[in-house]
C-alpha cells in the first residue's frame, strides 16, 4: 500500500468521523464517555495515541478540519507536528516499516 494513499485514507476517515455531529467533540471527552464510540473511532484513537500527544492530536485534527490556529499553535504545529506527519508520509520509511513487520 502506498503511504500517500494510506495517509489520505486516514485523513478522510478522520474528517468524516469528526464532521459527524454525534462524534464532533467525542474525541476530547473523558475515557468513560469514549467507550460508547464505534470500533473505527477507537482504532483511530489508539493509532493517534501511539504517535501524537494529546495537544498534538488536537492540533492535527484542528488543522485537518481547517480550523483557525492561534499564533502559538501555528508555531508549535510547524515545529513539532508537521515533522511527525512528514516522517509518516515518507515512502522510504513506509517501505522500511513493511520490511520490519514481515
Amino acid at each position: 500500500m502506498d503511504i500517500r494513499y494510506f495517509l489520505e485514507n486516514i485523513a478522510i476517515r478522520i474528517f468524516r468521523l469528526f464532521s459527524r455531529k454525534k462524534y464532533r467533540n467525542a474525541y476530547f471527552r473523558t475515557k468513560k464517555r469514549r467507550n460508547g464510540l464505534n470500533k473505527e473511532t477507537t482504532d483511530l484513537d489508539r493509532y493517534l495515541d501511539l504517535i501524537f500527544s494529546a495537544k498534538q492530536k488536537e492540533l492535527f485534527l484542528k488543522k485537518l478540519n481547517k480550523g483557525a490556529l492561534t499564533k502559538t499553535e501555528k508555531e508549535y504545529f510547524s515545529r513539532v507536528v508537521k515533522k511527525k506527519v512528514s516522517a509518516l508520509a515518507d515512502p522510504e520509511l513506509h517501505t522500511l516499516s513493511k520490511k520490519l513487520l514481515n
